[in-house]
């Protein structure tokens, strides 16, 4: 029995290759397994981490990667035994090369090879699914909510770890380094959210991820390697489309993970103090390091990379599209039934997808594009049959398209953007903005705002508007009518806040809460006029003496120093700030005081950036319904067909995406209508605002409404009475949002 190693030249130049025979030695260690090799990869070895572990041998065996049959078992071995399939990496210190007829190898170096994967599938990816795996899970510590970005997602690392974080339930975003690769994967939506575009070099990366995030940041960033230096200082073509070690550090959220395939990774003073600041951690992603014996230890992760096969870009990369990860339902909510839960957070973007084309969503005529105007104006109600033969011919179906399509915006500026508003100022950036330095026009826009945003609550009051949002370059403001969200009186939500703004509003005697932030067992109430000074301290005093009782039972209490209040007071302050713009820092304003807190945004100074892009510029209104200075806008909309490959043969595939400010009954009405249009069956893949996810919290509910009632004084509201009941709901996702939705026989199954 022959096996191929490679012996190197003293000058590490040169390589030469040759056959040792190799005996066929029986199974002697209790835990070994005898191994027929069906197929191995040829990886590269770091003969240079080799000798740095005193592990210089004069050859050395080719091929680590490997798939076959199991011939014999030691006597301890508990996972297999003989006539299995089997797929493995074989240790740094192992003998027996992979390139050879029988090998013997650890058991907790293998794994069950599925049916469905082919030997060379399987030898060939499970090195990548192995790295992937490791900087996902056990250095960035993935969790269902996060962000993370994957540069040169089309390699064979970054396409298993963008589905490893997309059935994690994170939020992906790739870059891609050539238009290849960016055709390769915008086929992988909806499994990544965004996909950047670095060929041309006009797209900025920590620009396109703080757009993305909201200006929040990325949670996890697992790079390709990094660039050192300035573009015009880097000799390597190729290395100059890898972004900058800055930029990471600028992209990453607070808190966040930066998982780096960089050796030579040259993090100066004032880069350290940054991410010092931001509380960012720096793994390092060693292709030796994989920690494989815990990797091996469950059945559950046993079965991570692998359980169908669908076919894709070259024999090799085959089965990176297909990892199903298992993961408890617990981590990710998901759910069956004929209805939407209610989401509150805005959507920025939504891709669906169905066997059935979109064209019908396309080219509207001159008259189907009038109704559709008069048809939102008018709030008329169309009801469509379950299954339209041929959408394309349905006028109904068109003209409700474009009905649903409608928004109310204000101020309206056709050079601006003005959604999303957190995060927006690089994007803003060179933008005319003749307001910045003219007082005298900041003092119209703002007017007319008022007067705008007046006109808003004044329908929302009435049950004319079921709820609008205000967009500030700080935070958002959910208003939502009464019967909506679970209580009988107009509610307000704002988040992300900061202590300076909660300070603010105590001053002008606004009562308000703060729903996710629990103190002694009880929701935390905040109040400007209930507390004074006094009480505030006499609260704090019983909570200390509470706090200590314990001691006086012990007998120690006067060897223990107790702290002043002052201490007491810093401590407290310290808690308070450490929460600002964080989810938790969400604010719930309810029934008269909604109105004070009219009075408050009008006059606040604070609402208005004084400096940069957004200087002197009012924030954003949105509304479903028409509202007084409010202009009409439209949702974009194109259809995209695309020859996806199946199993043996090219199929078409269609997608409807759908991009703006994306409000909640917009996303309900654009489901109702795929219903009918696409027989019940298609997926969407939804693209969130970030900083309005916790709008989906449930407030405290001081009873239960009676839906028939809501709905009866909700009837002139302007929506479709199927899409008020969506709304009418009681929230039940917490602080996540729909992430995919996804329709089968006229029943939806969603997931958060």
């Amino acid at each position: 029995m022959k096996g191929l190693y490679f012996q190197q030249s003293s000058t590490n130049k040169e390589i030469t290759f040759v056959f040792q025979e190799r005996e066929n030695l029986p199974v002697t260690e209790d835990n070994y397994v005898k191994l027929q090799v069906k197929a191995c990869a040829l990886s590269q070895i770091n003969t240079k981490l080799l000798a740095e572990m005193k592990m210089e041998k004069d050859f050395f065996p080719v091929g680590r990667e490997i798939a076959g049959i199991v011939l014999d078992v030691g006597s301890k071995v508990s996972f297999f035994q003989p006539d299995d399939e089997v797929v493995g990496i074989l240790p740094l210190d192992s003998e027996d090369p992979g390139l050879c007829e029988v090998v013997r190898v650890h058991e907790h170096y293998l794994v069950h090879k599925p049916e469905k994967v082919t030997w060379t599938e399987a030898a060939g990816t499970i090195r990548d699914g192995v790295r992937a795996y490791t900087a996902l899970h056990y250095l960035s510590q993935l969790s269902p909510g996060k962000s993370v970005l994957i540069m040169d997602g089309a390699s064979a690392l970054g396409t298993i770890a963008i589905q490893l974080a997309h059935h994690r339930g994170a939020k992906v975003i790739a870059t891609a380094c050539s238009l290849e690769d960016k055709q390769y994967l915008e086929r992988l939506r909806p499994s990544i959210a965004r996909v950047i575009d670095l060929s041309n070099g006009k797209a900025h990366v920590a620009e396109s991820c703080l757009e993305e995030t909201g200006g929040l940041g990325v949670d996890i960033v697992l790079d390709a390697g990094v660039r050192l230096y300035s573009k015009g200082d880097e000799p390597d073509v190729k290395l100059q489309l890898l972004p900058h070690k800055h930029d990471i550090i600028t992209l990453l959220g607070v808190g966040g993970h930066w998982v780096t395939t960089e050796e030579k990774l040259q993090l100066d003073p004032p880069d350290s103090y940054c991410l010092f600041l931001k509380g960012a951690t720096v793994a390092f992603l060693n292709d030796e390091v994989w920690n494989l014996s815990n990797f091996l230890d469950s059945n559950q992760e046993n079965d991570l990379l692998w359980e169908e096969k669908f076919p894709e870009r070259t024999a090799v990369n085959e089965l990176l599209q297909t990892p199903h990860v298992s993961f408890s339902e617990s981590d990710i909510p998901s759910s069956e039934s004929t209805e939407l839960p209610v989401d509150w957070s805005i959507k920025t973007r939504l891709l669906f997808t169905s066997s059935q084309p979109f064209t019908w969503a396309d080219h509207l005529k001159a008259q189907e594009e009038a109704q559709g105007v008069v048809q939102h104006c008018r709030s008329t109600e169309v009801t469509l049959p379950q299954s339209i033969q041929d959408p394309k011919l349905c006028t109904e179906l068109r003209c409700a398209f474009q009905q649903s399509l409608i928004y109310w915006l204000h101020p309206a500026f056709p050079w601006l953007s003005m959604f999303p508003r957190i995060g927006a100022d690089r994007k803003m950036a060179g933008k005319a903005s003749p307001w910045s330095n003219d007082e005298t026009l900041q003092h119209v826009l703002m007017s007319d705002w008022s007067v705008s945003f007046t006109s808003l609550y004044n329908l929302l009051k009435t049950k004319l508007c079921p709820y609008f949002y205000i967009c500030t370059y700080q935070f958002t403001v959910l208003f939502r009518a009464a019967g909506l969200g679970g209580n009988d009186v107009i509610t307000a939500l704002i988040s992300p806040t900061t202590r300076g703004i909660r300070e603010a509003m105590k001053n002008e005697g606004i009562e308000f809460s703060l729903p996710l932030i629990k103190a002694n067992g009880h929701k935390k109430k905040a109040s400007g006029t209930s507390l004074g000074h006094g009480e505030e301290q006499a609260i704090s005093d019983e909570d200390e003496e509470e706090s200590f009782s314990w001691l006086e039972e012990m007998g120690v209490q006067d060897k223990i120093k107790k702290p002043d209040i002052l201490s007491i007071k810093l401590r407290k302050e310290k808690h308070e700030v450490q929460m600002d713009h964080r989810p938790e820092s969400v604010v719930l304003v309810k029934g008269t005081n909604t109105f004070t807190l009219l009075n408050f945004l009008i006059n606040c100074k604070s609402l208005i950036a004084t400096s940069g892009p957004q200087a002197g510029l009012p924030p954003t209104l949105l509304s479903p319904v028409a509202f007084r200075g409010a202009t009409m806008q439209m949702l974009k909309a194109r259809s995209i067909n695309v020859k996806a490959q199946g199993l043996s043969e090219y199929k078409d595939q269609f997608s409807l995406e759908i991009t703006g400010p994306i409000m909640p009954h917009c996303l309900y009405s654009m489901t109702t209508l795929l219903k009918s249009s696409q027989s019940g069956s298609f997926s969407a893949g939804l693209y969130t605002h970030e900083p309005t996810v916790v709008f989906n919290i449930c407030p405290p509910m001081d009873k239960v409404l009676d839906k028939a009632t809501v709905h009866e004084e909700l009837a002139n509201c302007g929506l479709h009475p199927k899409t008020l009941h969506q709304i009418s709901q009681t929230p039940v996702l917490g602080k996540s949002s729909l992430r995919n939705v996804e329709m089968s026989g006229y029943i939806y199954n969603w997931r958060s």
